[in-house]
């Protein structure tokens, strides 16, 4: 994550922010699939992350449920 951030602030976003972007995704993905395992709830800032994206994308990423698990 760290990586693909320095990348844009080099590069700007038109030339790697598609790095970035995919960061998030993945990163998105190991939060969800950790709170399945773990039966827990994510932590706030994946949350937090999650609704902005949600506020700005028209296709939002999903949000972890866990409800099912246990």
């Amino acid at each position: 994550m760290k990586v693909a951030n320095r990348q844009v602030a080099r590069y700007g976003f038109d030339i790697a922010g598609f790095d970035l972007a995919q960061a998030v995704v993945r990163w998105l993905a190991v939060h969800e699939a950790i709170s399945k395992l773990l039966d827990a709830p994510e932590p706030i800032h994946v949350s937090q992350v999650r609704r902005v994206l949600l506020a700005q994308s028209s296709v939002p990423p999903r949000p972890a449920d866990t409800s099912g698990h246990g």
